[in-house]
């Protein structure tokens, strides 16, 4: 049994949000798609069991005790070769991909119970440009999706704050 900790420690309920989303990854690699979750809650969150999923199906189960410290984010990518180097807050959709549809989609979190956990709708208006990023304005935050070239230079900021900083 593997079990994952993003950014250390505990167990418990936190509050998990949606921070980030590629629907639309670079060229035409699904694997380069990602959802990045964060702990916004001021305790650890066990998400073992919990799933993201689109709008037709689960796309990714988290392994049996992960757990997401406050302040941490974890990043699920459509495939494997395309998590960065180094990037250690990162996994593989175990389906195999994620499927994010680049004209529109909704991508939820729920905890292990089915309970909706975080949930959002997007258009192609936040999917249509290749390789760029759906990110919370300001990053971190329960706030509004913007492009993420709205507010960092680069497209897309998976795994780290928007700021290219350490989660």
């Amino acid at each position: 049994l593997t079990r994952y900790t993003f950014g250390g420690g505990g167990g418990g309920a936190g509050q998990v949000i949606i921070n980030e989303i590629r629907a639309n990854g670079p060229g035409s690699d699904t694997a380069g798609e990602f959802v990045e979750i964060i702990n916004l809650g001021g305790t650890a969150a066990n998400i073992g069991g919990w799933t993201i999923s689109d709008g037709a199906a689960v796309r990714h189960t988290f392994a049996a005790g992960a757990t997401l410290n406050p302040g941490k984010a974890v990043v699920v990518f459509g495939g494997a070769p395309a998590i960065p180097a180094g990037l250690g807050n990162a996994v593989a959709a175990s389906s195999g991909g994620l499927s994010l549809s680049n004209s529109g989609d909704t991508v939820t979190v729920r905890d292990s119970g089915g309970a909706v956990r975080n949930s959002f709708t997007y258009t192609s208006a936040l999917a249509g440009m290749d390789g760029v990023s759906m990110n919370r304005n300001p990053d971190g935050t329960a706030g509004a999706f913007v492009l993420h070239t709205s507010i960092s230079s680069a497209q897309s900021s998976a795994g780290v704050r928007a700021s290219g900083l350490p989660w």
